[in-house]
C-alpha cells in the first residue's frame, strides 16, 4: 500500500473508514481491480496460502505484460498506438507503464491535440514523455514550459552565486571559457528543450528578460548568450532568426580569444551604430559577466598603452567604442527595470577629463614601479617625486566616482591591476578615492557583483610583504596596508552593500595569517558584528564567514534566524 500514490491510498483509506463491513469492502475492491479472468482469480487464494502478496503478483504480471507489449510495438498501427496511450494514462504512476508510454510516444508522429492535452493532465505521464513530445505540449502550454525552465534557472543561478564566494573552485569564475561554460548540464538541457522550436526559443528568451528585469542577476545574461551559442554550435536554423545573433557571436568570440582586436572593434562599432533600435538584448549581452570583465580589462589596458605612448584618450576611436559598449552593459539593469530601452548618453567629460585622470594615474604607477627598481643611491634623490605621487587624486575625480558608474567600474579594475603589480603607494591613493564613492549606496549599487569578485580577488592575492607595508591612515597613524584596506573599504562597503559581504569574507579567508593577525591586533573582536551575515545571505556566505573567522582563531556562531546549521566543530 505504501508504494501506491497517495491519492489512491487516501481513497482506499476513506473506503475502509466509511464502510460498515470492511471484509466485504475489501472483497469488492479486489473483484473490481482483478484480472477479470475466472482462472486467474480462482488461483489467487492459493497464492494467499503460499504467502505470496497479491501486490507482488500483480506487479510481476504487469512487468511481463509490458515487456510483451514492447516487443510488439512495431506491429501496431498509428490508431492502435493512440488507443493504447489513452488506456495507459491512468496507470502512468507504475514504472513498467512509464517505460511503455515513453516508447509509444517516441514512435508516434504526429500526436493529436486531445491526446497531448490528456497527457498534460497526468503528471506521471507527462514526466515520462520524451523531450520531442514535451516540446509539442510546451508550444501550446507556456506555463508548463515556464515551470520546467524555472527550476533549471534557479539551480543555475544558485550554483553560479556559490562560485562567486568559493575559495577552492577548480577554475575561477571569470576564467571559464565560453565553450567550457556551455558544457554545463543545465545549459545543454535548455538547448535540448528548445530544439528547433522558434516559439520555445522566443518564450525562453522572454523568460530570461523578465527574470533579469526583476532581479538584475547577471547569470540570466549568461544563459541568454549560452543558449543562443549552444544552438549556434548545434547548427540550428534558429540562430538566423535571432536579430542579436551576430552581435552575441562577436562578443563570444572576443571572450573566447580573451582580447578585442581592431577587427572586432570595427565590427562592434558597426553593429552598435546599425542596431540602435535593438538596445535591450544588446545591453543584456554586454552585461554578461565574462563580456563585462573583458571590456573593462581591455579598456584599462588601452589606458595604460595611451599613457606609455603619451596620447590623449579623446584621440582613441577604439576607446570610444569600448566605453560605449561598457556604458550600454552597465545601463542594462536600469533599462529592464524601468522598461525604457534607449542608448545611454555619455558625458563628454568622461572621455575628455576623467579618462585622462586614469591615464595620468597609470603613468604615476609606472613611475613608482620604475623608481623602486633604481639603485639605493638614486632613491634618495627621488623622495620629492615619491611624495608628489603619494598625494590624493583630484577632488573632481573623487566626485565623479560617486556619480558615474562607468568611471567607478574602470577605477575598480585599474585598482585591481595596480594591486596585482604590488604598488602599495599607488594602491593607497586609489583606495582613498574609492572609499568615498563606495559608501554612496546610489552609485555602488550599479556595480555588478562580478566586478566586486574580480576586484576582491586581486586584493586577496596581494603579497604578504605588500599587506604588511606601513601606510598612513586619515588620522596620520601608521598602519599596515591590510588594516587600511579593511578600515577604509571593507567595513563601510559591507555596511552599505550587504551583497559584497561574501566577497570580502573570501578575501579574509585567502589572506595570509600575518595579515589576519594584524587585523586582530588592531580591532580585536569589535568588527565581528560588522561582518556577520544576515538571514538574507546564502548558506555559502555563512560557511565562508565561519571559515574566515575560524582561521582567525575566533569563535563563530549561527543565529537561529539564519536557518543555517553550524559546521562540524563549530
Amino acid at each position: 500500500m505504501a508504494e501506491k500514490p497517495s491519492t489512491e491510498a487516501d481513497a482506499i483509506r476513506a473506503m475502509l473508514t466509511d464502510c460498515e463491513n470492511p471484509v466485504a469492502a475489501i472483497k469488492s475492491f479486489q473483484s473490481s481491480h482483478s484480472f477479470g479472468s475466472p482462472v486467474i482469480n480462482s488461483a489467487l487464494p492459493l497464492l494467499d496460502l503460499l504467502g505470496t502478496p497479491r501486490y507482488e503478483f500483480h506487479s510481476q504480471v504487469l512487468v511481463k505484460y509490458a515487456e510483451c507489449l514492447l516487443g510488439k510495438l512495431d506491429q501496431l498501427n498509428h490508431e492502435q498506438k493512440l488507443k493504447m496511450v489513452s488506456q495507459l494514462l491512468s496507470g502512468s504512476h507504475l514504472d513498467p507503464v512509464k517505460l511503455l508510454l515513453k516508447k509509444l510516444l517516441s514512435s508516434l508522429k504526429p500526436i493529436p491535440d486531445d491526446v497531448l492535452a490528456a497527457i498534460a493532465q497526468h503528471p506521471n505521464a507527462y514526466e515520462c514523455c520524451p523531450v520531442q513530445v514535451k516540446r509539442v505540449i510546451w508550444e501550446t502550454n507556456s506555463s508548463s514550459f515556464g515551470t520546467e525552465v524555472s527550476t533549471l534557472f534557479d539551480g543555475y543561478v544558485e550554483e553560479k552565486n556559490g562560485l562567486l564566494v568559493s575559495v577552492d573552485a577548480d577554475v575561477p569564475f571569470l576564467e571559464l571559457t565560453p565553450r567550457k561554460r556551455r558544457e554545463h548540464e543545465i545549459t545543454k538541457k535548455l538547448v535540448e528543450m528548445v530544439g528547433s522550436s522558434q516559439k520555445l526559443y522566443s518564450t525562453m528568451c522572454e523568460f530570461l528578460r523578465d527574470l533579469f528585469s526583476q532581479s538584475s542577476v547577471p547569470h540570466y545574461c549568461t544563459l541568454r548568450i549560452d543558449v543562443l551559442m549552444g544552438l549556434h554550435e548545434a547548427q540550428s536554423s534558429l540562430v538566423r532568426q535571432d536579430p542579436y545573433h551576430k552581435f552575441i557571436w562577436c562578443l563570444d568570440a572576443c571572450v573566447r580569444e580573451r582580447r578585442i582586436d581592431d577587427k572586432r572593434v570595427k565590427e562592434l562599432s558597426s553593429m552598435l551604430q546599425q542596431q540602435e533600435d535593438k538596445v535591450g538584448d544588446m545591453a543584456m549581452a554586454a552585461h554578461e559577466p565574462g563580456v563585462l570583465h573583458l571590456v573593462c580589462t581591455c579598456t584599462v589596458g588601452l589606458l595604460a598603452d595611451l599613457a606609455k605612448q603619451c596620447k590623449l584618450p579623446r584621440d582613441s576611436s577604439t576607446l570610444k567604442v569600448l566605453l560605449r559598449l561598457l556604458s550600454r552593459g552597465l545601463a542594462a539593469t536600469d533599462m529592464f527595470r524601468e522598461d525604457i530601452f534607449c542608448e545611454p548618453q555619455m558625458d563628454t567629460d568622461v572621455i575628455h577629463r576623467h579618462m585622462s585622470t586614469l591615464v595620468s594615474f597609470c603613468t604615476d604607477v609606472d613611475g613608482v614601479a620604475l623608481h623602486t627598481t633604481l639603485q639605493a643611491e638614486t632613491r634618495h634623490s627621488g623622495t620629492d617625486f615619491l611624495d608628489e605621487l603619494s598625494k590624493p587624486l583630484p577632488d573632481s575625480f573623487v566626485v565623479v566616482l560617486s556619480r558615474n558608474p562607468l568611471v567607478l567600474v574602470l577605477a575598480l579594475h585599474l585598482t585591481a591591476k595596480t594591486a596585482r603589480r604590488g604598488c602599495s603607494k599607488s594602491l593607497q591613493r586609489m583606495l582613498q578615492a574609492l572609499s568615498t564613492a563606495v559608501v554612496d549606496n546610489t552609485i555602488s549599487r550599479y556595480v555588478p557583483s562580478t566586478v566586486w569578485f574580480h576586484f576582491c580577488g586581486e586584493i586577496a592575492r596581494l603579497p604578504e610583504m605588500s599587506l604588511a607595508e606601513e601606510v598612513s591612515d586619515d588620522h596620520g597613524a601608521v598602519v599596515p596596508l591590510s588594516v587600511y584596506i579593511f578600515e577604509k573599504l571593507t567595513v563601510p562597503l559591507c555596511h552599505h552593500q550587504p551583497a559584497c559581504l561574501g566577497q570580502w569574507l573570501r578575501v579574509l579567508a585567502l589572506w595570509p595569517a600575518s595579515a589576519r593577525n594584524a587585523l586582530t591586533e588592531r580591532f580585536q573582536d569589535s568588527w565581528l558584528e560588522s561582518l556577520q551575515p544576515s538571514s538574507a545571505h546564502s548558506d555559502a556566505v555563512w560557511r565562508l564567514y565561519s571559515a574566515a573567522f575560524t582561521a582567525l582563531g575566533w569563535p563563530t556562531f549561527f543565529p537561529e534566524e539564519s536557518g543555517v546549521p553550524p559546521l562540524d566543530g563549530d
